[in-house]
């Protein structure tokens, strides 16, 4: 299948050079702002990913400023463990369109591996989740809020010697709080009263559309959702439309994942109680804090061990990161797959068509009256049911995969390892880059949103199975929020 099935022409031929160094090879996506291109740079042979903003929302000053937010956020944070952007400029030959350009990656996003290999070993989630941290707290350290935290903008690689590399995708939306420092503090990329991030994962302030609620413990909330699709290989919510979801995220009882049939022990259930709390406050104060709890809560980091903010040495990763496995250059990078879904990709992922819809979800302004309605709906249905009390207590083809794992984890019993502590601080994380998202879009209400079908496993409470339709030509929840 071509990677590229976008039926209209490239907006740019190749073979085409632009701004004198990037030769084209050919379109590898397109969406809604813009398409992406595999481009080689003339001079040094290396290969990049190339982002060129359309014609057609160059006028809209936001969708503007959410390219350029894209361009410079990443050098602001400046880690190892978000994608790098290497250039930004505007060309004659793209009629003086702008262009971004970023870092060729081999790998593959979070979703997908785990969609390939089933649920993950809690050694790997807590592995894979401190190199997230520390992106996170870098970033939440200059009042830069990602707002769009998903398996989709975690994108895993490796190093020469074949660990693991996690990078961050997607600044695009991302919120700027009053911490933020230079010319992004004062620069707007999203409009009052809008709805922006992706439903699966986005938080209570988030789905209420309270923009001056966004927080760094909003990026946190979603790290509990990441966490729970890590270990289980499926969603926590269980919601066949958008106005159900947005229900169950704004005011129907937290459940424990224990419930749910994600049995890894009382203490990993209250952890993430804590990291999903809908009181912002009672929230883990920091990234690092949250994952550094989530080892000891399975047993990976000794339950004695005080958090000094470093990452901890844990067992090894599994076997199943070998199924990332060198390939010989076949054409199409999977950073440039990524980047093409991230603003409204045509190109075929592999996601089945029902959970692509509920991932990729934009909400306009309209859709505020439906949430509020929902939410008072929620506190008349509360006060007629006591029980419902919450518990307390924004490459390559693909590669091998491993063996696929069953949905329902036991309660592992792994070696508790010591808790020696790394000299690295996490401030000390080289460069950075981003991706491109894509300009939100009205969503009329109580539009039907399926997720993607769930694992056949034991579960100790079965949620109700959902038939994928096949995905529309054009489907107008492609998008995100």
């Amino acid at each position: 299948m071509s990677e590229d099935d976008d039926e209209s022409a490239p907006s740019v031929a190749s073979g085409v050079v632009v701004a004198g160094r990037y030769r084209v090879e050919r379109r590898v996506g397109a969406g809604g702002m813009g398409e992406v291109y595999l481009v080689q740079h003339v001079h040094t042979d290396e290969r990049f990913a190339m982002k060129v903003l359309l014609s057609t929302v160059i006028s809209d000053s936001s969708a503007l400023e959410r390219f350029r937010r894209e361009a410079r956020t990443p050098a602001r944070i400046d880690s190892d463990h978000v994608v790098r952007v290497t250039d930004a400029d505007v060309a004659p030959e793209l009629k003086g369109a702008p262009f971004l350009v970023m870092e060729y990656l081999r790998g593959e996003d979070l979703d997908k591996f785990v969609e390939l290999n089933g649920p993950m070993s809690p050694q790997d989630v807590v592995t894979y989740l401190q190199q997230i941290s520390r992106a996170l707290d870098k970033a939440h350290a200059l009042g830069i809020v990602h707002r769009d935290l998903k398996p989709e903008n975690i994108f895993i690689t490796r190093r020469e010697d074949g660990s693991p590399l996690l990078k961050v995708l997607d600044f695009g939306i991302a919120k700027f709080t009053s911490g933020a420092l230079g010319d992004l503090a004062n620069k707007t990329a999203t409009s009052p009263g809008q709805i922006y991030g992706t439903p699966l994962y986005m938080s209570p302030e988030q789905a209420k559309g309270d923009s001056k609620g966004i927080a760094a413990q909003t990026d946190i909330w979603a790290l509990g959702l990441i966490a729970s699709r890590m270990l289980s290989g499926r969603d926590y919510w269980d919601a066949e439309t958008l106005t159900a979801l947005i229900a169950q995220v704004v005011y129907e009882p937290m459940r424990k994942p224990s419930e749910l049939g994600i049995n890894f022990g009382d203490a990993y259930d209250a952890w993430f109680l804590k990291c999903c709390d809908r009181d912002q406050s009672a929230r883990f104060s920091t990234a690092g804090e949250a994952i550094f709890r989530l080892g000891q809560a399975l047993g990976v980091i000794d339950a004695n061990a005080i958090f000094t903010g470093s990452p901890v040495v844990i067992a090894p990763p599994s076997p199943s990161m070998r199924s990332i496995a060198p390939q010989a250059d076949k054409g199409l990078s999977k950073t440039e797959i990524q980047l093409a879904q991230t603003s409204g990709t045509i190109p075929n992922t592999g996601h089945p068509p029902a959970r692509a819809s509920l991932l990729k979800v934009a909400v306009g302004a309209t859709a505020i009256g439906a949430v509020l309605a929902i939410i008072v709906f929620g506190f008349l249905r509360q006060q007629g049911k006591t029980s419902h009390t919450p518990a307390q207590p924004e490459l390559d083809p693909p590669v091998a995969t491993a063996a696929t794992q069953t949905s329902t984890a036991p309660a592992p019993t792994p070696t508790v390892v010591p808790a020696p502590t790394v000299s690295v601080s996490a401030s000390a994380a080289p460069s950075a880059t981003a991706s491109v998202s894509a300009a939100p879009v009205e969503l009329p209400s109580a539009t039907a949103v399926r997720p993607k079908p769930k694992p056949t496993a034991t579960a100790t409470a079965p949620t109700a199975a959902v038939t994928a339709d096949p995905k529309p030509k054009k489907n107008p929840l492609d998008g995100r929020l």
